[in-house]
């Protein structure tokens, strides 16, 4: 496998950037609960069992840096702060779902 990817430098290259997302744990189960739409972050700790304030807030920054997800703020009072997946964040519902299906009948 190591000699397939030298071959394609570009490929390990795109393989790299997409598990540097998707690897992490923590953004692929948000990247899961904002597939069902707009989640405001109290409603995203409530949802992704067990990450810590923190956590979601680093991981929500990040996603939002490579455009995997959106910010959107309302300019209602009290300011409301919804987060979605973007048009390249919906992209990844398919791979979602086929790495769910794996460890449904894998793991």
């Amino acid at each position: 496998m190591p000699d397939n990817l030298n071959k394609f430098p570009n490929c390990s290259k795109a393989l790299s950037k997409a598990t540097n997302i998707l690897g992490d744990n923590w953004n692929l189960l948000i990247i899961k609960q904002l597939l069902s739409g707009k989640k405001r972050f109290n409603e995203l700790m409530e949802t992704v069992e067990g990450i810590c304030k923190s956590v979601l807030s680093d991981r929500l920054k990040k996603l939002e840096e490579t455009e995997i997800l959106v910010r959107e703020i309302s300019p209602s009072y009290p300011v409301k702060i919804e987060y979605k997946l973007s048009d390249k964040g919906e992209k990844l519902s398919g791979i979602i779902k086929q790495i769910e299906t794996f460890a449904k009948g894998n793991l």
